[in-house]
């Protein structure tokens, strides 16, 4: 199953311990943007006149693309918008008729993730307990 985690580079420890436990369940994380090493988020120090920015943004939005499952976690406040950015590209591909399920840890931050309404935790202990068929 192919899994993309969305959430606050502020949150990025926390998310990729997770995104190393879903591996560990044998699935494809194709989200790259909280991995240091990860070649483009070295790049993105020296930006390049906006190039890199936008080539890591492309990566990201093919990334959702090939998603079965997009986890948005908002445990931590986003100060760039860019969860907010990938949860909105996948509520349009889901209104435009691709099925790509859409869980969401944490708290409510705005009002479309209130379009979130049954696949949602407080936490990722509870994500793991009561999803626990998906991950194990």
């Amino acid at each position: 199953m192919n899994i993309y985690v969305a959430g606050s580079f502020a949150g990025r420890e926390r998310i990729r311990t997770e995104a190393k436990a879903l591996l560990e369940y044998n699935h494809n994380v194709l989200s790259n943007w909280y991995n240091p090493e990860y070649f483009v988020e070295k790049a993105w120090d020296k930006d390049m006149g906006g190039e890199v920015g936008a080539a890591m943004a492309m990566i990201d939005t093919m990334q959702i693309q090939q998603s079965d499952i997009v986890i948005l976690d908002t445990i931590d406040p986003s100060s760039t918008g860019g969860s907010n950015t990938e949860t909105g590209i996948v509520l349009g591909l889901q209104l435009s008729g691709r099925h790509i399920d859409l869980y969401h840890i944490g708290p409510v931050r705005n009002i479309f993730q209130t379009l979130i309404r049954t696949k949602r935790c407080e936490t990722w202990k509870e994500f793991h307990d009561e999803y626990n068929w998906l991950i194990g």
